[in-house]
């Protein structure tokens, strides 16, 4: 075999020479250590272990080689010759040369940034080895790759919170204004696509009232068709400021503002898109409400355990006009229930006896009457007294000696109500009759 990589013929050994005569010289002793043939196998032991630190000491490559293996081989306590065998059963279960599995370690060496040996120090000593890495590109083309944790070892992510890919309130520019309208002129926003937000809030100032349902707040599926629209006033003298918020229900928004018969000196409405839902609008308990006020509509069912018994529950129902209907019960004429009649003057209420609801003005004469003898108190009478003032008993309302002397009796009719015709008999004593008629 021929030594270096130059011409021998013209006396040019070559770069490799030196190296190659090293290698060369480390074999020979090898082998004669070994005890195996040629010339060389009667050299002492101490002759032969000079010829392998001469080679070694020819090339700094051989002893960082030779440094190496007996490192791996104290370290790890397996001999160069298992090594081997481990990477050529690695090679063949993973059908990969050693060649390319070492240029993928340099590679991953190159992007992250650290050594293999340092990977496998920090393995020996136990340490907890998280080196979490993204790359910047979303598509993944990026090459840069940068830490995912912290100082302290904490994992950063980024919280995506609502539509628009997470980012956070945007003012709507295109809905958005500050120049003040003539008289009767119109703002009209220009649409904007929302679809990634959740809702839209407006504030409006104005210091002029606007024209009749002049705030008109829009959407449209096509930037065209603006097929829901909400109209509202602005009156100043309730206020000058107004806010409104609304779901997105559609992928297109705009703002139109109708002004008024005067014209505005001052005019401010801010747009803002939400990535979250928004309260409807907060008013001060004391402050007034209006028709063309926010408000969250609500309806509910009133439910009663029936006095069927079980402890079923059924729906309170209302009248076709909304208004609660109620069921009394009444057992007798003394106790008002939904069950009877109501009654004045024990006769039931009726078109011919109805619930006086007004009193008229009625004149009423009182009349006296001295009785000694029989008589009669004339039907018609609203009440009237009796009184035994002379000696002896009378006779009255068709009974005998029942008013005795001294004794007063006195009756009432009632509201719209009169007597009959009433008889006494006074032979014998004395009366004093009163009456109203």
């Amino acid at each position: 075999m021929s030594l270096g990589n130059g011409n021998p013929k013209y006396g040019d050994k070559g770069s490799n020479f030196s190296y190659e005569y090293a290698v060369l010289k480390l074999l020979n002793a090898i082998k004669d250590n070994s005890g195996g043939g040629g010339g060389g196998g009667d050299a002492s032991a101490a002759n032969q272990q000079t010829q392998i630190t001469e080679a070694l000491a020819a090339n700094t490559e051989l002893t960082a080689i030779k440094t190496a293996i007996e490192t791996f081989d104290a370290q790890n306590g397996a001999d160069l010759t298992s090594l081997i065998s481990a990477f050529n059963t690695f090679a063949n279960q993973n059908n990969i040369d050693i060649v390319d599995v070492k240029a993928a370690i340099q590679t991953f060496d190159a992007q992250n940034g650290t050594d293999l040996s340092a990977i496998l120090t920090a393995l020996q000593n136990g340490d907890q080895l998280a080196n979490i890495r993204s790359n910047t590109a979303k598509d993944g083309s990026g090459t840069a790759l940068y830490p995912l944790l912290d100082a302290d070892g904490h994992l950063q992510v980024d919280v995506l919170s609502g539509g628009a890919g997470g980012a956070s309130n945007v003012i709507d520019s295109n809905n958005s204004t500050a120049t003040p309208l003539g008289a009767g002129a119109v703002f009209t926003g220009t649409g904007t696509d929302v679809s990634a937000y959740n809702s839209v809030t407006i504030q409006l100032f104005a210091d002029q009232d606007s024209a009749a349902d002049g705030m008109s707040f829009q959407f449209s599926p096509d930037n065209v068709n603006w097929d829901e629209q909400n109209d509202y006033n602005l009156e100043i003298t309730v206020s000058e400021t107004r806010r409104f918020q609304f779901p997105v229900t559609a992928q297109y928004f705009r703002v139109v503002y109708t002004n008024g018969g005067v014209a505005q000196t001052a005019f401010r409405v801010q747009t803002i898109l939400h990535t979250s839902d928004v309260l409807t609008s907060i008013h001060r308990l004391d402050t007034g409400l209006t028709n063309d006020r926010s408000v969250t509509v609500t309806k509910s069912v009133i439910a009663g355990e029936t006095s069927a018994g079980g402890g079923a529950f059924v729906n309170v129902k209302v009248a076709p006009s909304g208004s609660l209907e109620t069921n009394a019960s009444q057992d007798t004429h003394d106790n008002l229930n939904a069950n009877a009649n109501i009654q004045v003057g024990d006769v039931d209420v009726s078109g011919a006896n109805p619930v006086p609801t007004t009193m008229a003005s009625t004149t009423i004469t009182p009349n006296l009457v001295r009785a000694t003898s029989a008589g009669t108190i004339a039907a018609g009478a609203r009440s009237f007294s009796i009184a035994n003032i002379g000696a002896a008993d009378a006779d009255i309302l068709g009974g005998t000696n029942n008013l005795k002397v001294g004794e007063v009796v006195n009756f009432d009719a009632g509201l719209n109500n009169t007597y009959g015709s009433v008889a006494y008999d006074a032979t014998g004593t004395e009366l004093l009759i009163t009456y109203n008629n």
